[in-house]
């Protein structure tokens, strides 16, 4: 992929396995492009799922689409073409979106989201 200059990068990953070894090669790869000006790490505390639950008015991810099923889920989400009415509906809190801080191998990764949150 060719960046422009002075890219900021956003790297968002789950955090629901023990293999980091990828992300950091990736890090170190991208803090050597010269077009590459910051590289911000946000952290899914362990996964996207859970981030949603801790963010809006849901027991289950879901609920937020009224999907059957986890698996039906991620199908819905990659389809849905009105997820900001979907959210607001179910009183989603950009606060609490990526606000976690990771466990152990994560730990020395910053969280970095508060770069690209902005203010309400």
């Amino acid at each position: 992929m060719t960046l422009r200059p002075k890219t900021m990068v956003v790297m968002i990953f789950d955090t629901d396995t023990d293999h980091i070894d990828i992300l950091k090669r990736n890090i170190k790869k991208l803090e050597k492009c010269p077009a590459v000006s910051e590289i911000v790490t946000i952290p899914q505390v362990p996964n996207l799922e859970q981030e949603l639950i801790r963010s809006c008015n849901i027991k289950t991810a879901a609920e937020l689409l009224g999907s059957r099923s986890k698996k039906d889920f991620k199908r819905d989400l990659i389809r849905v073409t009105n997820l900001a009415d979907r959210l607001r509906l179910r009183q989603f809190d950009i606060r609490l979106l990526w606000s976690e801080t990771p466990l152990a191998p994560y730990q020395d990764i910053e969280n970095q989201a508060w770069k690209v949150k902005l203010p309400n």
